[in-house]
Parts: C-alpha cells; structure tokens; sequence
C-alpha cells in the first residue's frame, strides 16, 4: 500500500540529503508536488495558506492530534490571490 511522505520544517541540507537518499533506495516516487506552504498558528488551530501547481487555498485544521484525523476545512482561492491572501493574514 503507497505511504504518503511529506517533508515539513526546519531540516539541515546534510540531514535532508541523508534522508532523500534513503528513501531513494527504500522507496518509490508515485507523484512529486512542488507545494509552497506557510502555517499560522493559533492557540486552538492550526491554519495554512498552500498553493501548489494549480490550487491555491486556505487550510483550517482542528481537533485533538492524539485521538485519529484532525477535522480540515478548505477554502479555495481564485488562481492569482495567494498574495492577497497572504497580506490579509499577516495583518491579522
């Protein structure tokens, strides 16, 4: 069954090498998303602002991460507004 991996955070250009490179030999490349994604944090939520090849949204996650999947509300965005978006969060 394909595992889905995702790169998130603070990582070292050693350690990001070492890790590409055994999931090269361990793993297979199904699908690769150049995805840019900036995180908000909340004291409850957490919100994001993503936009990858053609999508550009708003992602509200919410719930306790210990007990299963976190509920996820996605808004989409018009192509073009992720600036937009991104000031009127900032200015939040």
């Amino acid at each position: 069954m394909p595992v889905e991996v995702e790169i998130r955070g603070p990582l070292m250009e050693t350690k990001y090498k070492s890790l590409l490179s055994l999931l090269k030999k361990k793993g297979k490349l199904i699908k690769e998303a150049d995805q840019l994604a900036i995180f908000f944090r909340t004291p409850l939520h957490n919100l994001s602002l993503k936009k990858d090849h053609e999508l550009e949204k708003l992602v509200l996650k919410f719930g306790d991460w210990g007990i299963g999947s976190r509920k996820e509300i996605e808004v989409f965005l018009q192509r073009g507004h992720f600036e937009n978006a991104l000031n009127l969060l900032k200015a939040l």
